[in-house]
């Protein structure tokens, strides 16, 4: 089992999976990682919630209840540093 973290562009795709090749890329990658426990940072769902006019939008939580939520931390964020 892996642990996987997952951007804002990666919401999206999910958000318009019948709209785009994107979108339907996502779904297979959820389908293809479902043993597997998927992340979002809180940073990656506030940008996303942004898009949405109530946190309680069904699309909205039907995309993020695949995920669960990474807080930002010192220790996270000295380990992000290392990515760049």
């Amino acid at each position: 089992m892996a642990d996987i973290a997952c951007d804002t562009t990666f919401l999206i795709d999910l958000q318009y999976t019948t709209r785009s090749r994107a979108g339907i890329a996502s779904r297979d990658f959820l389908r293809a990682h479902a043993p597997d426990r998927l992340y979002l940072s809180v940073i990656a769902l506030g940008e996303f919630a942004a898009g949405f006019a109530d946190e309680r939008d069904q699309k909205f939580v039907e995309t993020v209840r695949h995920f669960a939520i990474l807080n930002v931390d010192d220790a996270v964020a000295m380990v992000y540093r290392t990515l760049f």
